[in-house]
């Protein structure tokens, strides 16, 4: 009884710091990426012309209208947030919503009960491929990482269901990202494997809605 309450207080302990200093990592590796951006920040040239635009002549009903054909909420929904918290400071605001954004990702990936080994790794390698830095730090750019919500959702641990976080996942990466097309065939194949599991049918007939 002593031992598992000693086990107990030790998880206890150990998530409370592990969250925080995990997120604290990739906010670091996020800053080594893009640092300027938040020294001197700038306002994408889609998020003036089309994002900030169309919150300005359409109000709410600019969230679901698509930016050079594609859908992209979860920028918008940055960009919304940050013109309502400060315009005049909106692109300090919004890089730090993006960076935040971001680094949860990247959490995500680390703690949610997926089938990847390795967790923290796998979340570390996204932040230091060798890519275009536009896409560590600027809101417009979220949409790509919230397109990693989706390969979560199709690596799903079974056991650990966690349906309202697997919803959380597929509408704000499906809303955000066409990765939603790919990963449908995945999850129609899951409803077969597990079709004893309700969840399963349900993350498979949203993500085919969205």
């Amino acid at each position: 009884m002593q031992k598992a309450t000693m086990k107990r207080i030790e998880n206890i302990v150990k998530s409370r710091f592990y969250i925080p200093l995990t997120f604290s990592v990739f906010v670091g590796v996020l800053m080594s990426r893009r640092w300027w951006q938040i020294v001197s920040p700038q306002v994408w040239d889609e998020d003036g012309t089309q994002v900030i635009f169309g919150f300005m002549t359409q109000g709410w009903l600019a969230l679901f209208e698509s930016v050079n054909g594609y859908s992209i909420v979860v920028p918008k929904i940055i960009s919304m947030i940050s013109l309502w918290v400060s315009f005049l400071h909106y692109p300090l605001v919004s890089t730090i919503l993006a960076w935040i954004f971001i680094g949860l990702v990247g959490l995500a990936i680390t703690i949610a009960p997926t089938k990847l080994h390795g967790k923290f790794l796998c979340a570390l390698s996204v932040f230091i491929i060798p890519s275009n830095p536009e896409v560590f730090g600027l809101p417009l750019y979220t949409f790509w990482w919230a397109s990693l919500l989706l390969f979560l959702v199709t690596l799903w641990d079974e056991k650990h269901p966690a349906l309202g976080w697997r919803l959380c996942f597929t509408l704000l990466g499906g809303l955000s990202s066409p990765v939603i097309f790919l990963i449908l065939p995945v999850l129609y194949f899951r409803a077969y494997q597990y079709r004893s599991l309700r969840s399963e049918y349900v993350i498979a007939i949203v993500a085919t809605l969205i």
